[in-house]
């Protein structure tokens, strides 16, 4: 089966679906494993499908250049995706008069950055948490 985006969003449940409809035109999708790189040209891992990194088990059976199948990239994303929505809603819980976009905007951040984020900008994740968000920015 062809890896598309129609036959992805139809493997999906409702909810994956509106989940994978804010991820997947940010991502773009490779059917083959590719080196993830930093903006200073720095490999930070191994990445396929829809911008899922490769964790150390799957490096085992997976190496650079590596083809995945159909059922390998809906399932990557459908545990990408629980495990982002998780995250952004134990995030949202923390900030005052959290919006429907700020969910969006929570999902896109746990997916792109991974749920350890906030660790990496503490400081804006406190200044959103007091609903400072001028200097959250």
């Amino acid at each position: 089966m062809a890896i598309t985006y129609e036959t992805t969003i139809g493997a999906l449940s409702k909810e994956d679906k509106a989940l994978a409809q804010l991820i997947m035109p940010r991502e773009g999708f490779s059917s083959s494993v590719y080196s993830d790189v930093d903006k200073q040209g720095k490999e930070t891992a191994l990445t396929a499908g829809f911008g899922h990194k490769l964790t150390a088990e799957e490096l085992k059976k997976y190496k650079l250049g590596d083809e995945i199948n159909h059922k390998q990239a809906v399932d990557w994303l459908k545990a990408d995706l629980a495990r982002t929505h998780e995250a952004s809603w134990k995030q949202a819980a923390q900030v005052p008069n959290a919006t429907e976009e700020l969910q969006d905007a929570l999902h896109k951040v746990n997916y792109q950055l991974g749920t350890g984020w906030i660790q990496k900008f503490p400081t804006a994740w406190e200044h959103m948490k007091a609903g400072r968000w001028d200097q959250a920015i």
